[in-house]
């Protein structure tokens, strides 16, 4: 994990950018889970009034095959605390009002089993027929074109401060699977 954080003036500005790696062993399994997470992060500030943050994520399991094995996730958000503008200094009662918004995209497994993108066929000798030598056994049908579930998630809120003592914060969001 890299981290950046430095004032310059009224201006602020952050980043981070992390890289994680999973090899996740179970008891009964031979082979490890394997998942990697990536992401960037950058935020800008103005005077602690105006604020905006990108975030960019790339991931990978080994569960989706190789065309589908990493997805992208995106997301930007802004806010503006308008309780620091001078038009508002006066109003002393008033410790806080800010507006936010934000979009981006998640992702998530789907609960799949392992290696949904490999047909499951097993075979075995004998059966009931002796000259037929070997049968097959079906299991798991290959999806090659499989991914990660992505989500859309949009969120518009205002968070509000009186007398120093109450605090209010007010979310509308949606979130779209697919």
């Amino acid at each position: 994990m890299l981290n950046y954080d430095r004032d310059f003036g009224l201006h602020h500005v952050s980043g981070l950018g992390y890289a994680y790696y999973q090899g996740l062993h179970h008891v009964n399994e031979a082979l490890p889970y394997k998942r990697l997470h990536t992401g960037l992060e950058a935020i800008y500030s103005y005077d602690q009034k105006y604020i905006v943050k990108a975030d960019y994520g790339y991931s990978g399991s080994e569960a989706y095959g190789p065309d589908h094995r990493f997805t992208a996730t995106p997301a930007v958000s802004a806010a503006w605390v308008a309780s620091r503008e001078s038009f508002l200094k006066d109003y002393t009662w008033l410790t806080n009002l800010k507006l936010k918004a934000s979009y981006g995209v998640t992702a998530q497994d789907m609960g799949i089993g392992r290696y949904v993108y490999l047909d499951n066929d097993t075979w075995g000798g004998g059966g009931p027929i002796g000259t037929l030598q070997y049968y097959i056994n079906e299991g798991q049908v290959a999806n090659p074109i499989i991914e990660p579930e992505k989500i859309t998630k949009q969120n518009y809120g205002i968070d509000l401060g009186l007398f120093n003592d109450l605090a209010l914060g007010v979310d509308f969001f949606s979130d779209r699977m697919g």
